[in-house]
């Protein structure tokens, strides 16, 4: 919903914009397909239905192919999430997070990297507006370089990286038992 909210926000407070919100998931049982039709009500209640659309279980090679591909900003609203891999997924693929500045996604995931940003943080509609707004409106060398920056981000959640952390903090646990009485 706050997706949907942010997009009415972008119109309102940025007339004009030529932003498209596209909103993919997957349907797993009746509450998901109960939450879907919730957002399409919403979509047409606020008269959105040309710039907003639903798809719903989406194949991974259209997902990856065509939408990840050509998006532009990836959306992330759900509120204290403990880290959010599609948050990680969007800066891979070179699409610019705006992400809820809570949990996780503040700690961990879109913050600066080498001193440059990796993307974007939001908490109500008007701040994820605005947010779209900026980066839509960045000059394409500025969109470039951020999203070079959200890129190079994540190698610090690849395996190696994990398997790299994991080693040195068992190399500390280990060497701090050295000394325990036996």
């Amino acid at each position: 919903a706050l997706q949907v909210q942010a997009m009415a926000a972008l119109l309102e407070r940025h007339p004009g914009s030529k932003a498209r919100l596209v909103i993919i998931g997957s349907c797993r049982n009746e509450g998901d397909e109960q939450r879907v039709r919730e957002v399409k009500d919403d979509i047409s209640r606020l008269g959105l239905g040309h710039c907003v659309e639903v798809r719903v279980n989406v194949p991974w090679p259209e997902l990856k192919d065509k939408w990840l591909r050509h998006s532009k900003i990836g959306l992330h609203t759900m509120v204290n999430e403990h880290f959010g891999i599609n948050i990680v997924e969007f800066m891979a693929a070179g699409v610019i997070p705006v992400a809820h500045d809570s949990g996780g996604p503040r700690a961990d995931i879109v913050v600066p990297w080498n001193g440059k940003p990796t993307g974007m943080l939001a908490s109500s509609a008007a701040s994820y507006a605005d947010a779209i707004h900026s980066i839509l409106s960045l000059p394409e060398k500025e969109f470039g370089a951020l999203q070079l920056s959200a890129r190079a981000s994540v190698s610090r959640f690849s395996d190696a990286a994990f398997q790299q952390a994991f080693r040195k903090q068992w190399t500390v646990a280990l060497a701090c038992g050295q000394g325990a009485a036996r």
